[in-house]
């Protein structure tokens, strides 16, 4: 008996070799040839097979006499050698059909592992441009303060005094901005929601102070910056720095990427729903693909590189962070090539912030 083949086989092999010894029909030959797919289905090989044969041959003749023994034993031989060449017929068919499935998963395989290597190359790549940014953003006020602090050190040992101010000046603008940029990236490494101390703070009067902050730089590139009037606005429960870093941030990015002779418009409303500021520009404007992503941290899209090379991508970042802190969200509708409107959203004064607000996520319009 062999160990590979189950009983219900070795039983059907000799059920079909005493057919066959029987009637020596082709029917019969047909039969015991679909038994090599069996064979193959279970992992008997041809080893096991002959050895079947013997058995089964052993068992089928037992009780006859020695001539119809010899003669039949012959005739086995047939029968065998038809199990054996349907059997070599099926199993080179079954082999090339797993040598397919096992291509087949070779190669998904091997594009698993390829997308991994790629993923893994573009992420190599990403923190490399991200350090090489993050380098050069910090380099350059970093080197301006140490350039403009050694020339008024020279201005000084020359006597010549009156250019101090001017390279002091320049060395602090440089020295703040070097700090802005560490907060940045300080406060983009936040995992949780920021914690600020609200108060009631007249949301027209902090708008209209970050537009005064932007207006040199909007000047600079010929674009009209339009504020809200000057006068009491509506209040909210809020935090007056945080404020304007979320309104300084929107009109940063306004700025940078509304071409010269472009406009920027800042407003502030009030109603029972809440507070909403918005700050609309003619910029270049944003596709459904950017909108999706420019709130991630660091990204930057191809069209704003294009406009301006400098910049880490953490304003918006940080506007979201400070807007769900004050229990707000920002809205943003845009069209390529048109422009953008950012709007903040604050719930009422008398709603306040409720604490599942904290840490909201910012909305998409």
């Amino acid at each position: 008996m062999t160990s590979h083949e189950p009983t219900a086989t070795r039983d059907a092999y000799a059920q079909r070799l005493r057919d066959y010894l029987a009637s020596e029909s082709e029917a019969t030959l047909y039969q015991a040839s679909l038994l090599s797919l069996a064979f193959i289905e279970h992992g008997v090989g041809p080893e096991d097979i002959v050895a079947l044969h013997a058995e089964s041959v052993q068992q089928v003749l037992e009780g006859r006499s020695y001539r119809d023994q010899v003669r039949a034993s012959a005739d086995a031989l047939s029968f065998l050698l038809e199990v054996m060449i349907a059997y070599g017929v099926q199993y080179q068919g079954y082999m090339q059909l797993k040598l397919r499935e096992q291509a087949r998963e070779a190669d998904a395989v091997a594009e698993r592992e390829r997308q991994r290597a790629e993923q893994a190359e573009r992420a190599r790549h990403d923190q490399a441009d991200l350090l090489r940014v993050i380098a050069h953003e910090l380099n350059t006020p970093l080197t301006a303060v140490k350039g403009y602090v050694d020339r008024a050190a020279r201005y000084l040992a020359e006597g010549r005094q009156e250019r101090l101010p001017r390279a002091l000046q320049i060395a602090s603008e440089s020295a703040d901005r070097l700090a802005h940029l560490i907060a940045s990236l300080t406060e983009a490494s936040r995992e949780g929601p920021v914690a600020l101390d609200l108060a009631p703070v007249d949301v027209r009067a902090v708008a209209v102070r970050a537009c005064a902050m932007a207006a040199p730089a909007a000047a600079e590139k010929g674009i009209r910056l339009v504020a809200p009037e000057p006068g009491d606005g509506p209040l909210v429960l809020g935090h007056e720095d945080g404020l304007l870093t979320i309104f300084g941030n929107l009109l940063s990015n306004a700025v940078r990427y509304t071409p010269e002779g472009g406009q920027i418009i800042v407003s502030v409303c009030g109603d029972p729903e809440g507070v909403a500021v918005a700050v609309a520009d003619t910029g270049v404007g944003m596709s459904d693909d950017v909108q999706g992503r420019m709130f991630d941290k660091f990204y930057r899209a191809a069209e704003a590189l294009r406009m301006e090379r400098q910049g880490l991508g953490l304003g918006l970042t940080i506007a979201r962070q400070y807007a769900a802190a004050l229990g707000g969200c920002i809205v943003v509708a845009s069209t390529v090539g048109e422009g953008s409107t950012f709007t903040v959203r604050f719930p009422p004064m008398g709603q306040g912030v409720r604490e599942g607000d904290r840490g909201a996520d910012t909305q998409q319009g």
